[in-house]
């Protein structure tokens, strides 16, 4: 084994990455597109393996999850192991929390080691963006976001890159955190304008595309219905419990998620996804497909990113290949 990490005594080298150094090593948005049609295109056609995640509940409505996956094409194998925990912000720490372990395909040894946060937020927006590109309504004048915290921040520059420019209505149950966003927003040539209100009703009412950036378990919940949206929308829920599930998503006409598999593992349990489609489009089947903003079909369409374990380490690879070629990083002795 030519493998130049390794000590000859059983010893090697491991990699560390901060939360930092995975921001500073990030590829550009073009290339996280790519990345994430990447692992959506692999989904659809087989090649690699991304299991449903596992979970353990340690408290009401908080999670921590176990992602592998291997994505064949590029031989790109690893884990995320992820929390989420609403009551954090109390505490003075992300919702989000964890780590990626990336391993060589043929050893399994153990590259590297980083924060799972910020890829967490770039990946989820990403794969979002795959979702937008294809299935927004052909103008889109007016997006709505819904939650300014994380993922809001992480999804502004995926929609100035495919959208520029769009008026921006931003609504959320802390208003000091409306304001911060709204006022990192304005900062972006691309918005032409940004306007807090204080209902979902008044956010989604003109808005043609709709974004639900809050937790998995928001402060608004069940309160989007199609009667107060226009006909021709695309709906990205990213916190998914902010739907009707009866009055909406049952009634779209158009459902996606970027993962069915997983879709469909869970929504068996009978816990989540209650009153949602036996039935789901993926994502990835839709860009084989050649589907695009002038050839989708006109209504609602739903697209939810379930998160995808394929595009947490297509991402993260890319970053330590980024990192080991800046020089960024900690070298750890196992």
């Amino acid at each position: 084994m030519n493998d130049p990490a390794a000590r000859g005594d059983g010893q090697y080298a491991i990699r560390y990455l901060s939360a930092r150094d995975v921001v500073a090593c990030m590829p550009p948005m073009a290339r996280q597109l790519e990345l994430a049609e990447a692992a959506v295109l692999a989904l659809a056609r087989g090649e690699g393996d991304n299991p449903p995640k596992t979970a353990i509940h340690t408290r009401d409505e908080a999670f921590i999850h176990a992602m592998p996956a291997y994505h064949r094409p590029t031989d790109r194998v690893g884990l995320k192991w992820v929390s989420g925990y609403p009551e954090n912000r109390a505490h003075g720490l992300p919702y989000i929390m964890g780590l990626i372990v990336l391993n060589d395909p043929d050893t399994g040894r153990p590259l590297c080691v980083m924060d799972a946060r910020e890829i967490t937020g770039f990946r989820t927006a990403a794969i979002s963006g795959v979702a937008m590109a294809r299935l927004a309504p052909p103008k889109v004048a007016t997006v709505a976001i819904i939650g300014t915290g994380v993922q809001a921040r992480a999804h502004l520059p995926v929609l100035t890159h495919l959208f520029s420019p769009f008026d921006l209505v931003v609504c959320d149950a802390f208003p000091e955190a409306a304001e911060a966003f709204a006022a990192h927003a304005r900062g972006d040539d691309a918005v032409r304008s940004v306007r807090i209100v204080g209902t979902i009703a008044e956010a989604i009412e003109t808005a043609d595309l709709v974004i639900t950036a809050g937790t998995t378990y928001a402060h608004f919940q069940n309160l989007i219905r199609p009667e107060l949206m226009k006909q021709d929308v695309l709906i990205v829920a990213v916190d998914w419990s902010t739907l009707v599930p009866g009055a909406t998503v049952q009634v779209a006409d158009l459902f996606v998620v970027d993962d069915v598999s997983q879709y469909l593992y869970h929504k068996g349990f009978g816990v989540e996804f209650q009153g949602y489609p036996d039935e789901a489009r993926a994502l990835g089947d839709l860009v084989v497909e050649g589907l695009t903003r002038d050839t989708r079909p006109a209504g609602l369409t739903i697209a939810m990113p379930l998160g995808v374990a394929m595009t947490d380490i297509l991402f993260a690879h890319e970053v330590l290949a980024r990192a080991e070629g800046l020089g960024v990083g900690q070298e750890l002795e196992a």
